[in-house]
């Protein structure tokens, strides 16, 4: 029976490895995204550089993914890749500005879809709306500078926008794109600070190393095989999506509200502290190619749209849907987001709007 259990126990080492120390682990940290990258959806990305920056989104996965961040709990971590480029700050860095007349400088919010995630940072979203705005005004020199991550909220994007007003020369306009995490963050979550959870793991290990007393030479602790056995299992039944997916009807409703109700006050705070700061600001429902035919969608849009106080306010959820039937929406067959091909045509219409708003601006001056 000895014999037995010291077999058992030896399998359930090699087939379930510990994460070190600490048992805590994470959804994000050492995921594989390169599969879910079709590589027939880049259009517009040299093929060299579609197999490498796949393999660097991994490689970020691998690096740790995330690093603390003051005003948001996380933010993407620095990496210096080829052709995927985050920051010290944690935040994208976009190629340089190519024009020579006078500064005109865009900050650009949002989540996964604003980064560009799958993107090289040429083909990223602010990148090509730096280089649509260049064309559309050659007298200028417009800077684009990008603080969107994945899984931002516009909880997030005003904490970062406010930050960031306080921290730096202000820019002439901000840009803010998002609505998809703001509403599925909620209806799956339950929440709106959807890092929460990775922030608190950290703490929570970082707790346990300065309190834990010296251990005996031999003891059972959490990373015995059988308690990492019962941890993968409890994760697995509490990580599922469908578990928290709202079953009723007035659990809909509730989540609904309570994602409009959020999105609705940080934009309208967000375009207040741009009107202190004298920034134009601009607000935009993404578009949603792979869910914006869902109800509970439709119904967030339409909600926040109807209510919203904050005129500015846009709704692009169609916006790709005049892009040529064979032309890839997103990069990846069942994901939501955008393709290269996408976000060139995103920012040809992002920069019409923007347009507007530069030349009074600039008149002005």
């Amino acid at each position: 029976t000895l014999l037995l259990g010291v077999v058992v126990l030896g399998l359930m080492e090699i087939l379930l490895p510990s994460a070190g120390g600490d048992t805590a682990q994470s959804p994000y940290i050492n995921h594989v995204y390169s599969p879910r990258f079709e590589v027939k959806n880049y259009r517009l990305t040299p093929e060299a550089e579609i197999l490498t920056v796949r393999q660097e989104y991994d490689r970020l996965a691998q690096s740790g993914h995330w690093q603390h961040s003051p005003w948001t709990g996380l933010t993407l971590r620095a990496f210096d890749g080829q052709f995927l480029t985050v920051g010290e700050d944690g935040f994208r860095v976009l190629p340089k500005p190519t024009g020579s007349g006078t500064d005109y400088v865009v900050w650009t919010f949002g989540g996964s879809t604003m980064f560009g995630w799958g993107m090289t940072d040429e083909m990223a979203l602010p990148a090509q709306l730096q280089n649509q705005l260049q064309r559309d005004h050659p007298q200028l020199r417009v800077i684009v500078r990008d603080f969107s991550s994945p899984s931002f909220t516009s909880a997030q994007e005003l904490s970062t926008f406010v930050a960031m007003l306080r921290k730096q020369p202000k820019p002439d306009a901000a840009v803010f794109l998002d609505g998809l995490n703001d509403l599925s963050h909620w209806w799956h979550l339950n929440t709106d600070a959807p890092l929460f959870g990775e922030v608190n793991l950290a703490w929570e290990a970082w707790v346990r190393r300065l309190t834990d007393r010296t251990r005996p030479w031999f003891s059972i602790n959490a990373t015995f095989p059988p308690f990492r056995l019962f941890s993968k299992a409890a994760r697995g039944s509490m990580d599922g999506s469908s578990l928290r997916t709202p079953s009723t009807t007035a659990a809909e409703e509730e989540r609904i509200e309570r994602a409009t109700a959020a999105y609705l006050f940080n934009t309208a705070v967000a375009e207040q502290a741009a009107r202190v700061a004298g920034v134009d600001a601009l607000f935009f429902l993404q578009p949603l190619p792979r869910d914006r035919k869902k109800r509970h969608y439709q119904r967030f849009y339409e909600a926040a749209l109807e209510r919203s106080e904050v005129r500015s306010l846009k709704d692009l959820s169609d916006a790709l849907a005049d892009l040529p039937r064979d032309a890839p929406k997103t990069v990846e067959t069942t994901g939501a987001h955008y393709s290269d091909i996408a976000n060139r045509h995103l920012a040809e219409t992002l920069s019409a709007i923007l347009s507007d708003k530069m030349l009074s601006s600039l008149a002005s001056r």
